[in-house]
């Protein structure tokens, strides 16, 4: 029988989503390694029930409200019970910067039934990237509690170089690809000294989108005879015209051209945005 792995993910999926598709990808990885993964997940149903699943079947259900809200946060008995009744032999957690007592605690007896547990953590450090007031005031817990959590783990697992984080060795990989998922490219017509790029994000400032215009800007100068197109999906535009000021992208943005903004007809909220880079955008 394969090594059976608790996979615990604090949000919901969505088949399009980006992070959706590497936590597929990795539980997919691990089941062709001969893994017995139990894939579980936190969600709020559409009749506004909060509750655990373990491949898609109930496990936990809160309830709605407030008071079920606060459940998710202080509440692990159903995993821990899955975990001793399941006899699971590795518990995965994907970090959502959620550490406190109640997951502390969850943790250890995790281990206490004879579970090693590791945790990922996509991102590090992660600090930078809550900027509102209140998603630092959120955040402040995880921040006090994060070390002790890291105490209790087996390692942490980072996509970083880092040997240590939070005090605790890691264990350093690559994020997951399902390349069975990924149909293979056929090659098109290709217009003659053009070179169209394209991103699907939500375009906050730590996405890089500002790095990649640079660059470009760079690789321009050397091959002023090519053109070169950006476009990319944003979710809004109200959220691109925040990040539109806002440093470190106006420093780039400022002195690019629009050539057009106009829905894609994708879907209601997707606003398409195409720019041209210029020399003069470096």
């Amino acid at each position: 029988m394969g090594l059976k792995i608790l996979f615990l993910v604090f949000h919901g999926f969505s088949a399009h989503n980006g992070i959706s598709k590497k936590i597929f990808g990795q539980v997919k990885g691990l089941q062709d390694c001969g893994a017995d993964v139990r894939l579980c997940h936190y969600e709020v149903l559409d009749n506004g029930h909060r509750v655990w699943k373990v491949n898609e079947k109930l496990l936990a259900d809160f309830g709605s409200g407030h008071w079920a809200k606060l459940k998710k946060r202080v509440d692990f008995s159903a995993l821990i019970s899955y975990v001793q009744k399941e006899g699971i032999n590795l518990v995965y957690i994907r970090s959502y910067h959620n550490a406190s007592p109640f997951l502390n605690d969850a943790v250890q007896q995790f281990r206490q039934s004879g579970a090693q547990v590791v945790m990922e953590i996509p991102t590090y450090p992660y600090d930078q990237e809550y900027i509102r007031l209140l998603d630092k005031i959120v955040q402040w817990p995880d921040r006090i509690f994060r070390r002790s959590l890291a105490e209790r783990l087996d390692a942490v697992i980072t996509f970083a170089q880092d040997e240590q984080i939070f005090g605790q060795k890691t264990i350093r990989i690559s994020n997951g690809v399902d390349f069975d998922s990924l149909p293979v490219r056929v090659p098109t017509a290709r217009v003659a000294h053009e070179i169209h790029l394209l991103g699907v994000a939500e375009i906050h400032y730590w996405h890089g989108f500002d790095r990649v215009i640079k660059g470009l800007g760079d690789y321009y100068k050397k091959h002023p005879q090519t053109k070169y197109f950006f476009t990319w999906w944003a979710t809004s535009v109200a959220r691109w015209s925040k990040m539109r000021y806002s440093t470190p992208l106006a420093q780039v943005m400022s002195r690019i051209m629009c050539l057009c903004m106009e829905p894609c007809g994708v879907k209601s909220w997707t606003t398409c945005l195409t720019w041209q880079i210029l020399p003069s955008a470096v």
